[in-house]
């Protein structure tokens, strides 16, 4: 079994193609398009600022 051949084929999924062309197009018309809460882009946001800490390990309870 050739495991780069199986992850190319799972990008290959015709559906998810349509749906990326589907997000893709009513982002480049400014259709459906919502805000994010102020919540989450400040998480985000410092999720960058702390890019080095992505590779320890994960201690203590974790919400998700």
């Amino acid at each position: 079994m050739n495991m780069g051949t199986a992850a190319s084929e799972a990008h290959e999924d015709p559906a998810i193609r349509a749906f990326l062309t589907l997000i893709e197009s009513d982002i480049r018309a400014g259709k459906n398009l919502i805000g994010i809460r102020d919540e989450l882009a400040k998480s985000m946001l410092a999720t960058l600022q702390n890019h080095h800490q992505l590779n320890q390990d994960i201690e203590g309870d974790v919400a998700i």
